[in-house]
């Protein structure tokens, strides 16, 4: 198990590396951090999310997002308090005026744990959708699409409710 979670974060991070050497990179002119909150989205319920802006080709950017999670319970494994990580590296094209089209995909690491059996569920989710990133400081939002699949998941969450849904995520938070 251990080794298709460590396999999965090599390919995302293997994937943006090899995306950065193919193209000429760009000074990044504008604020490249972000903290924002997302509810519903990949998280499933919510996450707490930096992401930062990593390269720029001409007016488009790759970025970085790390986000985690933690919820006290769930419905149907209430003995259970999850924590989540989530990587997801996105491309983001500009339409103008501090509006992207983002397309990424995420790799979230969920980790159930209880007094009995800690439990381990890998997601894949690609992610289509808007954000509004300003140039200065400023307020952030983001809103995308992003359906889920199971890559992995312990016999005690076969049936886990999540799998295979898509999600809208809405993000909010504050660019600096």
């Amino acid at each position: 198990m251990s080794r298709l979670i460590t396999m999965a974060i090599i390919a995302l991070l293997l994937l943006t590396g090899t995306t950065h050497a193919q193209i000429e990179k760009t000074p990044i002119t504008r604020k490249t951090n972000s903290v924002y909150f997302e509810a519903f989205g990949n998280g499933i319920v919510y996450s707490i999310n930096f992401d930062k802006l990593i390269y720029q080709h001409n007016e488009d950017f790759f970025s970085m997002r790390y986000g985690l999670n933690y919820l006290p319970e769930i419905k149907d494994y209430s003995d259970y308090k999850v924590y989540g990580l989530i990587l997801e590296p996105n491309y983001l094209i500009d339409l103008g005026r501090d509006n992207f089209f983002e397309i990424g995909m995420s790799i979230s690491l969920f980790r159930l744990l209880n007094d009995y059996y800690p439990s381990t569920l890998v997601l894949f989710s690609p992610r289509l959708g808007v954000r509004y990133q300003p140039h200065n400081k400023g307020n952030f939002f983001r809103i995308g699409l992003t359906p889920i699949v199971p890559l992995h998941a312990d016999e005690a969450l076969d049936n886990f409710h999540a799998a295979h849904m898509a999600y809208l995520g809405i993000g909010l938070g504050i660019t600096y």
